[in-house]
């Protein structure tokens, strides 16, 4: 049976504040979350990283440059109320 987590959308977990967007394109715990979110989390950050390795061996650059690139499509297409984490190490929510 699928968890309670596994039952949420990416946009859910992000708009309830249970997970936000980093800088570097991969999703990232908020606070004390549940095993199941975290689990969720991984799975979702080891999509995206083998998305970002295959353009970034097809393109000839680093796997961080593409990942960054991605962040910002991901910040641009994010719902409101989602919360992100810059490079700065501070939280803003959209």
């Amino acid at each position: 049976a699928p968890s309670s987590a596994f039952s949420q959308t990416l946009d859910e977990l992000r708009t309830q504040g249970q997970a936000g967007e980093r800088f570097d394109g991969y999703l990232v715990p908020r606070g004390n979350v549940s095993a199941q979110v975290r689990t969720f989390i991984a799975d979702t950050n080891a999509k995206r990283q083998a998305i970002y390795q295959k353009r970034a061996a097809g393109q000839g650059i680093a796997v961080a440059d593409v990942g960054k690139i991605y962040a910002q499509q991901i910040i641009e297409r994010a719902p409101a109320r989602t919360w992100f984490l810059g490079e700065n190490g501070k939280w803003t929510r959209k």
